[in-house]
């Protein structure tokens, strides 16, 4: 139970105040999104070749807690740290088993314009932050992302293709792509905590003499892509052509990279009977 409060004060800003009978639930904060229209008349130059153009920022906080029923509540238990020191405890009723806290700004910020041509296009950055305590191992995990996306809609009317000459509609083009890293580091109390009574000879109760030691960080970079083109041959027929484009690269470890690619191409005839 204390190491939940220490993780709650550390990973939500001081914030130890909780609701319920054992408190494990912490007092919600307000997710929020806004929105600025009108972005179009603060932007020099090629502002006037826009109908519409805003700014999205949108925030939202998850925090989970599993907790379990102890049978064997009342007894003392006894944990050895590298046999250097051993903590004895009394076990409560319930105890916290495991806590989330997921922070996402998704978008930090992105511009949303409609130009003049009836061209639509978005760009955006995001990044998001996942932590995670193991109260069994006493270990947290930190998960960073941060990342860039795009968007591109655009419909070129009234299009005559070879293969049906007497045939004029709508070509929908869409185009998204996204660039996006991740990073994963491990910090384990039980490690520091050894390290620490092993230096306590030399540094004794100075406490900014120790400090913690994080497992080496691993991750992964993402690259994501995609080509959408859509004909719509009269009300019942209409085809798609697809491509996506699909690369990882780990790093912090001997995994290759790998790169997917996949075309697609659909029709859909829509059958209907009276």
């Amino acid at each position: 139970v204390t190491l939940q409060d220490d993780f709650r004060n550390s990973y939500l800003s001081g914030n130890t105040s909780g609701v319920g009978r054992k408190s494990f639930t912490p007092i919600p904060k307000p997710n929020w999104r806004v929105t600025w229209q009108g972005f179009e008349k603060f932007i020099p130059l090629i502002g006037d070749n826009m109908n519409r153009a805003s700014i999205t920022h949108s925030y939202k906080g998850t925090y989970r807690l599993g907790w379990q029923l102890v049978n064997q509540a009342g007894q003392p238990t006894s944990n050895s740290l590298g046999g250097l020191v051993t903590i004895n405890d009394n076990r409560d009723k319930f105890e916290p088993a495991s806590i989330s806290i997921d922070q996402r700004f998704s978008p930090l910020v992105q511009l949303n314009i409609t130009w003049k041509s009836a061209l639509k296009t978005d760009f955006g950055y995001e990044t998001s932050k996942l932590t995670s305590f193991s109260l069994s191992s006493n270990t947290v995990s930190e998960r960073r992302s941060k990342g860039f996306k795009f968007n591109l809609n655009y419909t070129f009317r009234k299009v005559r293709i070879p293969i049906f000459p007497k045939i004029k509609n709508n070509i929908d083009l869409a185009l998204s792509g996204n660039y996006s890293e991740d990073s994963d580091q491990n910090f384990i109390l039980v490690n520091d905590l050894i390290n620490a009574f092993q230096n306590f000879d030399e540094n004794g109760t100075n406490v900014d003499a120790y400090d913690f030691d994080p497992q080496n960080e691993t991750g992964q970079k993402r690259y994501n892509g995609s080509l959408v083109v859509g004909y719509r041959i009269s009300s019942t027929i209409n085809s798609n052509f697809e491509y996506t484009y699909n690369r990882v690269i780990p790093k912090g470890s001997s995994i290759p990279p790998r790169t997917n690619q996949e075309i697609r191409f659909n029709i859909r005839i829509a059958i209907r009977s009276r």
